[in-house]
């Protein structure tokens, strides 16, 4: 997923405390690319949220590479930095 690889296999939903749900939900409302591209109104919005899942990314890792523009999904950093 993302810049980096292009994998297409996509794992399923993870479940979701409800601290992650408005983790995600805020991270969504606040993406100023997603924004300007689409207007999702709240059963959109769930929708997302609900399809997210989690992934533990060892440190190191690339994730996304600045300056390439292709992407299929995006990430959201629930704890660490980047």
């Amino acid at each position: 997923c993302g810049s980096v690889s292009h994998d297409t296999k996509r794992p399923p939903p993870s479940p979701k405390t409800q601290e992650e749900r408005c983790l995600i939900a805020a991270a969504i409302r606040s993406n100023e690319n997603l924004q300007s591209t689409v207007a999702l109104d709240e059963n959109q919005l769930q929708k997302l949220v609900d399809a997210a899942w989690k992934e533990t990314v060892s440190k190191g890792t690339e994730i996304i590479k600045e300056g390439v523009v292709e992407a299929d999904c995006f990430y959201i950093l629930q704890e660490g930095w980047c």
